[in-house]
């Protein structure tokens, strides 16, 4: 017999995080989520979202051999009680996602389903299809700007024909009704298959982009976490590589950079330019006497700094965040990294009321000195259209006054401590010692920085700079393209 509590647990979590519901677990199943909550490496959210990934694993990039996948364990069901594909109908090579098997139209929804050589189906709108029509071979085609008028497409437009060429690789369409004087559109399938739209896919992009989750953990994966100097400063293969470690652990390291300052501008000018602030380019801290009169930010001062994001006071936070340790504290000034996803993760699980408030009240964050007087207001998480957290802002120093409404001041409290206690636990965590040499490239938007005391003789020095969030993904997204093989988490299938 089924151990029920434990498949209430696996639906309530995938419910909460919008993914289709399981229906038939297998006791397999049941002793993997089990084992990976015991492991502790996973909030019950995503062991869960790892039940539903060995289901559809077998979907999109074909990297295994079809014999290496486990047979069927259970099997899932969309919101409507429709049967999703199962491992069993797996794609057997990469280039059947794009090869169509059949096509059918649907008269009352205006649409054509593509069912594909690998057994997926897609499903699309006529009106899509005519609002998504590129003028193929001229500039708007590389710059991907609209040449359509989308008011001018009729909410009733049908296709008077549908062709499939080149031998399943072409979608050509004949259109009811002509727009601008264009008569047809012909659409690859590789396009229509990485841009479909039902609900199947769309899960499977947010399971093939999920970030990897760490907490005290992180040591054990940080050398795989680094790119050495070298290599980034000669091959943008390096830079691709390392601008995928930061996407997938929030941070990355580069080894073996030399210890001055203008080397660790050469190798931030190969991901994007530095950001201007009111810091300047370029800071550096380090350790100044209490009369300084430059002393007026604790990050100058021995003192031990709690985990924290930067620039919240700004309307736009910096996106990207870079170390560089030219000279190390060897008695104290050790740097602690928490993963601000994983906080969320646990706290939506922990404290589900407090967590909602959290992603719903603004918290204002200000920053004063005698040239600026900085303030403004984020929720601590942010969330996307399907309710993962893509953006965590806390700092406990930064915080301005708070002028809730009554009836909620106690209710922000208590969510305010709820999460300051799971940022502080040992369990989320992760200390390093940075060493002469190390540049380390942390997401702002993710991951919470701070240090231990520093002994009151240390010759500590760190310089860094701030990069635009933009800019980071605009060329991890050139970098894809340019090196990566034809089928690209942009290009494949998802």
């Amino acid at each position: 017999m089924f151990r029920q509590a434990t498949l209430r647990n696996i639906r309530d979590a995938l419910s909460r995080m919008r993914y289709p519901t399981v229906n038939n677990v297998s006791r397999i199943a049941v002793s993997k989520y089990e084992q990976a909550m015991r492991s502790q490496k996973h909030s019950s959210a995503l062991a869960a979202v790892d039940v539903y990934k060995d289901v559809t694993r077998g979907f999109g990039r074909q990297e295994r051999n079809k014999a290496e996948y486990p047979p069927l364990e259970y099997s899932l069901t969309d919101r409507k009680g429709f049967p999703l594909p199962t491992v069993e109908k797996r794609m057997s090579y990469e280039e059947d996602a794009f090869v169509i098997w059949n096509i059918t139209t649907d008269t009352a929804e205006r649409s054509l389903e593509v069912v594909w050589k690998d057994g997926h189906r897609s499903k699309y709108h006529f009106i899509w299809l005519r609002d998504h029509q590129y003028s193929h071979g001229t500039a708007a085609s590389v710059t991907n700007q609209r040449t359509v008028d989308t008011a001018k497409i009729p909410l009733d437009i049908t296709a008077e024909s549908i062709e499939v060429a080149d031998s399943g690789r072409k979608v050509r369409i004949a259109w009811s009704r002509h727009i601008d004087g264009v008569k047809d559109s012909e659409f690859d399938t590789k396009w229509l298959r990485h841009n479909c739209y039902t609900q199947h896919n769309q899960i499977k992009r947010q399971l093939r982009n999920r970030p990897w989750l760490w907490g005290k953990d992180l040591n054990k994966y940080i050398s795989n976490a680094s790119v050495p100097y070298e290599d980034v400063m000669r091959d943008d293969k390096a830079v691709l590589e390392l601008l995928r470690k930061v996407k997938k652990f929030g941070l990355a390291i580069v080894s073996g950079t030399p210890t001055c300052k203008e080397t660790s501008q050469r190798v931030v000018e190969r991901i994007g330019p530095v950001r201007q602030t009111i810091y300047g380019g370029f800071w550096e801290t380090r350790l100044l006497p209490a009369d300084d009169k430059k002393n007026i930010d604790s990050a100058f001062s021995t003192c031990a700094l709690p985990a924290h994001t930067d620039g919240n006071y700004w309307q736009d936070p910096p996106g990207i965040q870079v170390f560089h340790c030219l000279e190390p504290d060897l008695h104290g000034g050790d740097t602690l990294l928490v993963d601000g996803f994983k906080v969320a993760e646990d706290m939506r699980e922990m404290d589900s009321d407090s967590f909602n408030f959290l992603c719903e009240t603004p918290i204002p964050f200000q920053h004063t000195d005698k040239e600026n007087h900085l303030v403004s207001y984020h929720t601590v998480f942010g969330k996307d259209a399907d309710g993962n957290v893509i953006r965590f802002s806390l700092n406990t120093l930064d915080r301005d006054v708070m002028r809730l409404p009554p009836s909620q001041v106690l209710r922000f409290y208590k969510a305010w401590q709820q999460l300051c206690k799971i940022v502080a636990d040992p369990s989320n965590e992760a200390w390093l010692k940075l060493m002469p040499g190390q540049l380390i490239i942390i997401d702002n938007k993710r991951v919470l920085h701070g240090r231990s005391e520093i002994s009151p003789k240390s010759r500590r020095v760190l310089v860094g700079c701030y990069l635009s969030h933009e800019d980071f993904a605009s060329k991890l997204a050139v970098l894809e393209k340019r090196h990566s093989k034809a089928t690209t988490p942009e290009a494949r299938p998802a």
